[in-house]
């Protein structure tokens, strides 16, 4: 991915959104390259370990893959976790008006080093 962005030309800091699988990928990114990263909008990210807890608590998947999304946000004091009601897995189509001012909003805040979390 970094070599990707180079390639494009495309100058950090970025502001990079990872969906599901695409959140490990950024979050990597991130510890990788953190001078080059101003901010993470995860959608409905997929965790590292998700699917190794996964096959220990099989019934509970929904309920698990909010509780892991949730603790992970609360240990970064930049971050909000946010469920949005009407939607599901796939976010990006169920309320894409809601997912695009989110990233506008990151994008704003990231432009003007304002580093609150954004606001739904």
């Amino acid at each position: 991915m970094h070599e990707a962005l180079f390639a494009a030309g495309l100058v950090p800091p970025y502001v990079l959104v990872g969906l599901s699988l695409g959140g490990p990928f950024v979050r990597v990114f991130t510890v990788r390259y953190p001078s080059e990263v101003r901010a993470l909008v995860l959608v409905d990210p997929a965790h590292e370990r998700f699917f190794e807890r996964v096959q220990r608590d099989p019934p509970e998947l929904g309920r698990l893959w909010t509780d892991v999304n949730r603790a992970w946000a609360a240990q970064m004091p930049t971050a909000r976790h946010i469920v949005v009601p009407g939607s599901g897995h796939k976010i990006q189509v169920d309320q894409p008006a809601f997912v695009a001012k989110i990233i506008r909003n990151v994008v704003e805040r990231a432009q003007t080093g304002d580093s609150r979390p954004p606001r739904p």
